[in-house]
């Protein structure tokens, strides 16, 4: 499929592969202290300064939980030449979204040249099962925001590639948006660490650009690099407990996904920059289903799974872990 302005943000990593950066990371400016959700800024700055040396651009999933934050990230990356791919936090809540967009349109306004991209919530449907009527519209108002400005920003919203690929739905809202932004994350679906799993993410995009007929982004992807392996006995996953967390695994990971992604010209974004210390805090991941009972799995009254907040390849201070070679 011939590429449009979607593609062009992948110039500058096709014209310099030797920068060894990565196209893009994902990130949730949220602190592990449980006095405040919000990172501080001399944290914030320390992660934005490594993610900057490793990546081109950057993905954010909300707005307005952290506004202060949000600002600083978008004043950064207009400074250092940094891409964002603005991300909604939107909820049932008409209030919250309601800031949400009021937010979007003062970004657009005033930041319209880092800004690479839109999306309009997270798996709103998949997850959150959210109607599709409204998910749409909530599409639609970000692109009358960003004709309003007159700015050339592309709009969609992230959804699993389940949805995407088996839902008769899903083509409602890739026919509003402007391109097809899927979430893969084939440690949570039992692929063997061993099977070139990046390789299998972007064909999978491969298979839902041929059913929507329009370019389909990698919004997020990831290999954990420590935690539990999965999966046994877990629903739509394959069984074995194949996928095995590490730093080499996690490697490879990178390195095919970057390979595959840029050979087919396609926009990635890798699950995730800093590992998630925060959730430990603010959303403990609990569940354990089809995990070996290791670390916080083994607690039967109250399991806590460990890898979910093992996804980044920089640790919590904005280094880039030991053993992790960026592509």
């Amino acid at each position: 499929m011939a590429r449009s302005v979607l593609a062009v943000a992948l110039v500058a990593l096709l014209a310099g592969c030797a920068s060894a950066k990565l196209h893009g990371v994902t990130y949730n400016p949220f602190s592990k202290s449980s006095k405040q959700q919000c990172l501080e800024s001399k944290e914030l700055d320390s992660h934005l300064k490594g993610i900057a040396k490793t990546a081109e651009n950057i993905r954010l999933y909300s707005l307005t939980i952290c506004p202060d934050n949000t600002r600083a990230i978008m004043k950064f990356a207009a400074k250092n030449d940094l891409g964002v791919m603005v991300g909604m936090h939107l909820t049932k809540s008409t209030m919250n979204n309601n800031k949400e967009f009021k937010m979007l349109e003062m970004l657009v306004k005033k930041y319209a040249d880092n800004i690479v991209s839109i999306v309009v919530g997270n798996e709103l449907v998949y997850i959150s099962k959210m109607k599709t009527a409204k998910v749409v519209g909530y599409i639609l108002k970000a692109k009358a925001i960003v004709k309003k400005a007159k700015a050339d920003i592309m709009v969609s919203t992230a959804e699993s590639w389940p949805y995407l690929e088996f839902n008769k739905s899903a083509k409602k809202i890739t026919a509003a948006a402007d391109f097809v932004c899927m979430n893969m994350q084939p440690y949570w679906e039992g692929i063997a660490a061993d099977s070139e799993p990046g390789v299998m993410v972007n064909s999978k995009a491969d298979v839902l650009e041929n059913i929507h007929k329009k370019e389909v982004a990698i919004c997020g992807a990831g290999w954990p690099t420590m935690g539990e392996k999965c999966c046994n006995g877990r629903p739509r996953t394959l069984d074995g407990r194949m996928s095995v967390p590490g730093e080499k695994a996690q490697s490879n990971f990178l390195a095919d996904l970057d390979k595959a992604a840029t050979k087919s010209d396609r926009m990635y974004f890798v699950t995730e920059a800093i590992d998630g210390e925060w959730r430990r805090t603010w959303a403990p991941c609990d569940d354990c289903v089809g995990l070996t009972k290791d670390f916080g799995c083994k607690n039967k009254k109250k399991p806590e799974c460990e890898v979910e907040y093992h996804f980044g390849f920089m640790t919590y201070s904005g280094k880039t872990k030991p053993g992790i070679k960026i592509p």
